[in-house]
């Protein structure tokens, strides 16, 4: 085989692989469960942290789709019942950023900044800060930047 025809080669394994990426995205077609895509901003089932605050947005907010799971969870609080809807949300598939069980996730079943920096450290009188103290902690290099600017100086 000539060093021509290795090239070729080549470069059309490369275009192919650059086709498959623009067709399916940077998963290939593969579904990932939201426990998986989202894996850092996972509620600790364990732990009792957050659970009542959680709640407490569930009860003051809205359910998206028809979790009834959630539902239940709303109507008689018990923490274990919100766990397990928020363990059934985890194992769904993502499908998008506006799927229900994603809104879901983000508003009744995740970490997010303000979760991670806590209340009491948040300083909420910087517009840039209430509006992203609800994004989900995906890990400490984008965290770092929301903790440094968004801590109260006491």
């Amino acid at each position: 085989m000539s060093l021509k025809s290795l090239g070729l080669l080549g470069l059309i394994g490369s275009l192919s692989v650059l086709a498959s990426y623009l067709v399916y995205g940077d998963d290939f077609g593969v579904k990932l469960n939201i426990e998986t895509k989202f894996k850092q901003s996972l509620l600790d089932l364990s732990k009792e942290d957050f659970w009542k605050e959680k709640w407490g947005k569930l009860k003051e907010g809205k359910i998206h789709g028809d979790s009834l799971k959630l539902t239940k969870a709303k109507e008689t609080w018990k923490i274990e019942t919100m766990k397990d809807a928020c363990r059934e949300i985890y194992s769904k598939a993502f499908e998008g950023a506006t799927s229900n069980d994603f809104l879901n996730f983000k508003a009744y079943c995740a970490l997010t900044y303000e979760d991670k920096l806590g209340k009491d450290k948040f300083q909420a009188n910087k517009e840039e800060c209430n509006t992203q103290k609800d994004e989900l902690y995906l890990g400490d290099t984008e965290f770092k930047k929301f903790e440094k600017e968004c801590t109260k100086v006491n």
